[in-house]
């Protein structure tokens, strides 16, 4: 073995983008949204599913729906629906860069 000294030559770009920032992490506020109703409807299940007086009062509601009261939840559950993917929508929109980088 020598005592001789390697040295490597180090590319001069490679300097330059080092001093470049690197940017930040995106926020992806659509995947949290969806996130925290996945979160809510389970704390919601697991509320009702997780005691016998929960299962009682959910049977019981049930068993009380009449047609219109069923119908009109139904169409509550679509306006709902609607309404979050319509929030989720403008989410994206605003995420999205003003002008996308050519090439």
């Amino acid at each position: 073995m020598s005592d001789e000294t390697v040295t490597i030559p180090i590319d001069e770009t490679a300097d330059a983008t080092a001093s470049t920032p690197i940017p930040r992490p995106r926020i992806r506020w659509g995947a949290i949204t969806w996130g925290l109703i996945v979160t809510g409807i389970a704390i919601v299940v697991l509320s009702v599913a997780g005691s016998a007086q929960g299962r009682g009062s959910m049977a019981d509601f049930l068993g009380d729906l009449t047609f219109g009261s069923a119908s009109l939840i139904l169409v509550l559950a679509l306006g709902v629906t609607v309404l979050l993917l319509g929030l989720l929508a403008v989410i994206r929109r605003a995420q999205r860069p003003a002008h996308p980088p050519v090439g």
